[in-house]
């Protein structure tokens, strides 16, 4: 499967940075939030459409975070 998050936390692991599920959420809540202003404030009318599609797939994303440490708990 393409863009496993599993694959992306060994590869950072294998780096020396222990990501944890819920440092991974903290990240997602943050880029939500930073694409969320960024809309906001550009004069661009075309990033308004990411959006609702930022909102759309986050339920998918935290779907795929939730499987970092092994346990459904999200």
């Amino acid at each position: 499967m393409a863009y496993e998050v599993s694959k992306l936390v060994d590869k950072l692991k294998s780096k020396g940075l222990d990501v944890a599920e819920d440092a991974a959420v903290v990240v997602l809540e943050a880029v939500v939030e930073f694409v969320k202003e960024g809309a906001a404030e550009s004069e661009n009318k075309v990033d308004d459409l990411l959006v609702p599609l930022v909102e759309a797939i986050k339920p998918i994303v935290v779907q795929q975070l939730d499987k970092i440490d092994g346990k459904d708990d999200m």
